[in-house]
């Protein structure tokens, strides 16, 4: 059995097969639980009568993405507008609730590179401000990911300290 603390991220492992399948495997190579980046694909309900089933715990969902392949739900609002209000925003969220999922990760994505870090930064900080009033509200843990720039070039918040002072900022 693979020690609780470790989960199996479903968007990576087991890629070449479709979400159900990735899940079950996961379940077979030993995971108690399991993440899942973008999983909307699939009615929620139905992954979670699977998971059930297969005896997984969902501990984590990305913030879905709107735009593009690395686009940001944090820096929306630079272009197309992020929810103005923390229940737009927890309305956006039902997968999390659904799956029961305690923690939605929000991404800082790729600074636009007509936006200057500065703006890109406060509009996080503005937009997380909003997105964990919204999590409070669908009643779960809000988290940010860092991401190196070696594997994702050019991501706002990539490495451990840039997320510490964004977090701090947002209070």
């Amino acid at each position: 059995m693979i020690p609780p603390q470790l989960f199996a991220n479903a968007s990576l492992l087991f890629a070449e097969r479709p979400l159900p399948a990735r899940l079950a495997a996961a379940a077979a190579a030993g995971f108690a639980a399991v993440e899942c980046q973008f999983p909307n694909a699939q009615p929620a309900q139905t992954l979670a009568a699977l998971c059930h089933r297969l005896g997984l715990s969902w501990v984590l969902q990305t913030c879905r993405r709107v735009t593009g392949p690395r686009a940001s739900a944090a820096l929306l609002a630079i272009r197309n507008g992020w929810p103005n209000s923390a229940p737009a925003l927890a309305r956006r969220w039902p997968t999390p609730r659904v799956l029961g999922a305690p923690q939605v990760n929000v991404i800082a994505g790729i600074r636009p590179a007509d936006v200057s870090h500065w703006r890109a930064c406060q509009t996080l900080v503005d937009n997380l401000g909003v997105a964990a009033e919204a999590s409070a509200q669908a009643g779960v843990g809000l988290r940010l990911e860092a991401i190196n720039s070696h594997d994702i070039s050019g991501f706002l918040v990539d490495t451990v300290d840039v997320a510490l002072e964004i977090i701090e900022r947002v209070g």
